[in-house]
């Protein structure tokens, strides 16, 4: 027998505002709601997958006849530019779902906010080392402030922009997101990992990278904090703000210089 309720056009009405009302909410966390493994190939490529790339770009650049400190540039410009490709390629579809996120102003607003905060800190924090400590620069900051110097828009274009927008997709959308069911591990893990992603292990001043090491804590904190709560825009436009700012004062040193 036919059901006359399927039929009836208030019944239709009813189900039809149902399914948009759980669509609407299906979109309510944006690029958060990816599928996990999406999530895992965006951290194992942000990640690990760097340093691959690194290696068949330096194998590359090393041919060539140029300086070291031209060769290093060449090397973190490309490396970042195919790291995009490759994360946005894997984002595929879900590259709309950026559009929940980045369409309130608010997450914008206070995502700088945050970023201010995370210029704010290490200056406050270098100042009180520098009274017990003869504070020295990462060997990671040091060899962006060579690179900046001699190619200063590339620089605002690759480590103010693309580069932010690599960690973030790595980092929060990627790892965070991997563990976000169990929150306080998410926090703990990513912060971490992105803090360590900067340590100079290589460096012949270690105890300066330690030193340095609770600013980039706090940095992988407040960016995380800033994914969770206001999403890919707050995280995003926090990291973009520091980046920048970094760059731009670089540069501005430079010329003073």
């Amino acid at each position: 027998m036919e059901n006359k309720e399927n039929n009836n056009p208030e019944v239709l009405e009813g189900n039809i505002d149902s399914k948009k009302r759980i669509d609407m909410f299906a979109c309510e966390d944006g690029i958060k709601s990816i599928v996990p493994l999406k999530k895992l190939l965006l951290f194992c490529l942000g990640c690990f997958g760097m340093y691959a790339i690194a290696l068949i770009v330096a194998l590359f650049f090393n041919f060539l006849p140029i300086d070291a400190v031209s060769r290093e540039s060449g090397s973190e410009f490309v490396i970042y530019f195919i790291l995009l490709g490759g994360l946005l390629g894997i984002l595929n579809k879900d590259l709309i779902k950026i559009k929940v996120d980045f369409s309130k102003w608010a997450n914008w607003l206070i995502g700088i906010g945050i970023g201010i905060v995370v210029i704010v800190f290490p200056i406050i924090y270098t100042t009180i080392i520098s009274l017990f400590y003869e504070y020295h620069i990462s060997q990671n900051e040091s060899l962006l402030r060579e690179i900046i110097k001699m190619f200063p828009v590339l620089s605002v274009i690759v480590f103010g922009l693309v580069g932010p927008v690599c960690e973030e997709l790595t980092y929060r959308v990627g790892l965070f997101g991997l563990l976000s069911k169990k929150k306080w591990l998410a926090y703990v893990v990513a912060i971490l990992v992105f803090a360590f992603m900067h340590f100079g292990f290589t460096s012949e001043h270690i105890i300066d990278e330690l030193v340095n090491l609770p600013i980039y804590l706090f940095s992988g904190a407040a960016f995380a904090v800033a994914y969770d709560k206001f999403g890919l825009a707050g995280s995003l436009s926090a990291h973009v703000l520091n980046n920048l700012y970094a760059i731009i004062m670089s540069i501005i040193s430079n010329y003073i210089q």
